[in-house]
């Protein structure tokens, strides 16, 4: 019976230790998991810094094109009147888009959040 009792004490500890393994392992991944939540919350707070200050040098844009309007020959007239509907219809595009982009990553929420919208994606 001794051997039995070393045997099977011998497989608890081998199965404690496997335990404590595949637990250590689970927690590196999931602090791997938080801290690209944390990037991604960064990159896309900044992507979106971005998109404001392309929609203002858009506005911008805009501007200058209205102000040659008055002082440019017919050789340019189409030429501005080109330029401005392609710039009307970037900034209705980056419009749209912001629109629909905002919403999917509030500021403030960061990485808490993100893993709140991660947890109810998988739940559903």
């Amino acid at each position: 019976m001794t051997a039995v009792f070393v045997v099977a004490a011998v497989s608890s500890v081998a199965g404690i230790a496997s335990f404590v393994g595949q637990s250590l392992s689970g927690l590196s991944n999931l602090y791997n998991f938080v801290k690209d939540l944390r990037e991604a919350s960064k990159t896309a707070d900044q992507f979106l810094r971005a998109v404001t200050l392309l929609e203002r040098t858009i506005k911008e844009v805009e501007s200058l094109i209205a102000s040659f309007k008055g002082i440019s020959d017919t050789s340019t007239e189409g030429v501005l009147a080109s330029l401005a509907i392609h710039i009307e219809d970037c900034a209705k595009d980056i419009a749209q888009w912001d629109l629909e982009a905002r919403p999917c990553h509030s500021e403030g929420n960061g990485t808490k959040g993100n893993f709140k919208k991660f947890m109810a994606a998988i739940k559903k």
